[in-house]
């Protein structure tokens, strides 16, 4: 990943013509608003707890999901299944001349960033972070950056 592409992308919060920081706050507002029918999940938390979050899911929906089923759920939505089913839909659209993102799923990891960025740039994105946080009405805790 290029120094411009750091710059242009990651620390002014911009990617593929949306401001991220933007993006999640209309979510957090809709969450806010709708306690008892929405869940915040992340995806740093799913990478730390898999098997929790979807338990979490299971009995926020309320659907009586046995053991078997969460096992089942995880294992469906790793990377590597994800992965390959991306793929294989990538190769279906591109067989009927349809548009897709190639690369979607990329790499599975949370904090790749790391490392790429410099000191500085990391310094630069977490004054930025806070900034947008305000200006967006957001916990600065919402984005797990450990």
């Amino acid at each position: 990943m290029s120094g411009s592409h750091v710059n242009t992308v990651f620390l002014s919060f911009e990617s593929h013509s949306v401001c991220m920081r933007r993006w999640h706050a209309g979510w957090w507002e809709t969450y806010g608003a709708n306690l008892d029918r929405c869940l915040w999940i992340s995806f740093d938390d799913y990478k730390i707890d898999p098997h929790g979050v979807i338990s979490k899911i299971a009995k926020f929906i309320d659907c009586g999901a046995s053991e078997e089923c969460i096992a089942r759920t995880v294992e469906s939505a790793s990377f590597g299944n994800m992965r390959a089913n991306a793929d294989q839909t990538d190769k279906e659209k591109a067989m009927r001349g349809e548009k897709f993102k190639k690369n979607h799923i990329r790499q599975g990891l949370s904090g790749a960033w790391r490392k790429v960025f410099t000191g500085e740039q990391e310094k630069v994105m977490m004054e930025q972070h806070e900034m947008r946080c305000k200006e967006f009405g957001m916990p600065l805790e919402l984005f797990n950056f450990n």
